[in-house]
């Protein structure tokens, strides 16, 4: 006999303050993890403090390469002991993160290094912060509220992003000096004690609070879900795919098509309007076509997204609005990707075993990141590819190798599309999709 949800514990308009406490969250939180995750004000400061190109890019790949490592232990640390603990030990370190990389500048030549260990130390915060963020989210919705609730609190928190880090790029100009910089990472980092605020009022089901935790046994639970596993191993190779497509695209434009400052920083503001509309999109778009239909268009735009920036060439015409466009499809296609992730993530998790599978899908999706930003990152290093050469009669640069790589492997991760549950859906496994 299946025990009632606990989010059906509370009301229509319980639950209503609980989703605007989590959309908070997100709102006051998102802003130091877009800091980084947009890449553009990392690398570019990076870049500012002497940063190379391959070293500017590792600092992009050092997230998923900590998640992926302990995403899984850290399950396990925030069974123990507790939700509330974790995610609060994870908003303080993280604070103290940024408030490091505000004022690396102090330590002279070493400044880039000192970014670098800031952004290692608040990539360890991750996992130990997303260990606790699904399973609070679990607590108060219901399977029919997930779509609308992802789609609508990234819609909200991308607006937001997306005028921030405009007014950034105003306030940074074609030259920015170094201070401004330091006052954009200081202020995300502030910001994140609106997450701890918020969290502190969301509720969290008592069943998953310091209970007898046999990890071994969780992981073995996990790995014998097949639609969970068959799901995990698409993520990993859509991610490797697609990973590394922006941060090489704002090293492209710095170093090669020489965009400015404010030209770079306005086109990753078009990329977050590009995750503000495909968010907006999310909930119909699930509820109209089903997830197999909205999984299969996800990948479509990965396809057009990586060929068309392999064409980007270096002697192009109209480049700027070109790439300002292809950002704003990148910001759709990702937010379809990481919707459909969060979604599946809940109806691939036993209730018995939500913490240990979310972190499994986690830890796939890190894998993904951490392998396509890392294999980018050694192939800039080691200097193997011509900085420019001649195809077709066109003036190429490495930087357009990089993406065709990507191309061919987001046209082979099709083939793990047969793995996945909403694709094919006859399985004797745990799987309850939102419709």
């Amino acid at each position: 006999m299946n025990k009632m949800p606990f989010a059906e514990n509370f009301s229509d308009k319980e639950r209503k303050k609980f989703r605007m406490f989590a959309t908070c969250s997100a709102l006051t939180g998102c802003i130091s993890e877009w800091v980084l995750d947009s890449n553009t004000i990392i690398i570019l400061y990076l870049v500012m403090l002497g940063g190379s190109e391959s070293f500017s890019m590792f600092s992009s790949a050092i997230t998923g390469l900590v998640s992926l490592m302990l995403a899984i232990p850290f399950a396990g640390i925030t069974n123990k002991i507790g939700m509330r603990p974790a995610y609060k030990t994870a908003v303080y370190v993280a604070i103290f993160a940024y408030m490091m990389m505000a004022l690396a500048p102090v330590a002279g030549a070493f400044a880039k290094y000192m970014v670098i260990a800031g952004v290692f130390l608040y990539s360890f915060t991750r996992p130990l912060y997303g260990a606790t963020w699904y399973p609070i989210c679990d607590a108060f919705l219901l399977k029919k509220e997930r779509g609308s609730f992802f789609g609508t609190m990234r819609f909200t928190y991308m607006s937001l992003n997306a005028l921030l880090l405009f007014g950034a790029g105003c306030l940074m100009g074609a030259n920015p000096p170094l201070w401004t910089m330091q006052l954009i990472i200081g202020f995300a980092g502030i910001m994140m004690f609106g997450r701890k605020i918020c969290m502190d009022r969301l509720p969290v089901n008592p069943a998953s609070e310091k209970t007898a935790y046999d990890m071994k046994k969780a992981i073995a639970i996990s790995i014998r879900n097949a639609p969970l596993m068959g799901f995990g191993f698409y993520v990993c190779m859509v991610n490797m795919s697609i990973a590394a497509a922006i941060p090489l695209a704002v090293l492209y434009m710095k170093m090669v098509l020489n965009f400015t400052a404010f030209q770079i920083m306005t086109t990753t503001s078009i990329g977050l309007g590009g995750y503000i509309a495909g968010n907006a999109m999310v909930g119909f778009l699930m509820r109209r076509f089903g997830t197999r239909k909205f999984q299969l268009l996800m990948h479509g735009i990965c396809i057009v997204l990586l060929f068309s920036l392999t064409l980007i060439f270096p002697d192009g015409k109209l480049l700027l609005p070109r790439m300002m466009f292809l950002f704003f499809l990148n910001g759709i296609g990702a937010s379809f990707l990481l919707c459909l992730t969060s979604t599946e993530m809940l109806a691939l998790a036993k209730p018995t075993n939500k913490l240990m599978a979310t972190s499994f899908i986690s830890t796939f999706q890190n894998l993904g990141v951490c392998i396509g930003r890392l294999g980018m990152t050694v192939i800039l290093g080691l200097g193997v590819i011509m900085e420019q050469f001649s195809f077709c009669g066109k003036v190429l640069s490495k930087f357009n190798f990089l993406f065709a790589i990507n191309s061919f492997l987001i046209i082979f991760s099709l083939l793990f599309l047969l793995l996945s549950p909403s694709i094919v859906p006859k399985h004797k496994d745990y799987y309850e999709p939102s419709n």
